[in-house]
């Protein structure tokens, strides 16, 4: 992605080996991104399926990036990788908002 290439530089962030929503800070934020995935899946459950994306998987998207943005920013505050991960959410947020215009989903 272009836009995450442009952030690497301007903020001189380290680039990490291996796949990096893979990471966890510390013990805690391991066990709410855990907890959070459980209450997600639950919740698939009492969701009608047509409704899916509105109602779940676009706050499951905001909650999840934003708890590892913050665990990032709390714990890890001088690799400065909450700046990518807010990016990422930005877009995810962007997409859902052009799918919703464009009354693709």
């Amino acid at each position: 992605m272009v836009f995450e290439k442009v952030l690497i530089k301007k903020f001189n962030i380290k680039k990490e080996k291996g796949w990096r929503y893979n990471s966890h800070v510390n013990k805690i934020h391991k066990l709410g991104e855990w907890s959070i995935l459980v209450v997600f899946l639950i919740s698939i459950i009492y969701v009608n399926p047509q409704k899916l994306a509105y109602y779940i998987l676009l706050p499951y998207y905001i909650v999840m990036i934003s708890f590892r943005a913050f665990m990032e920013w709390k714990y890890q505050r001088e690799k400065r990788k909450y700046i990518l991960t807010l990016s990422v959410l930005f877009f995810i947020v962007l997409g859902f908002i052009c799918l919703y215009l464009f009354r693709i989903i």
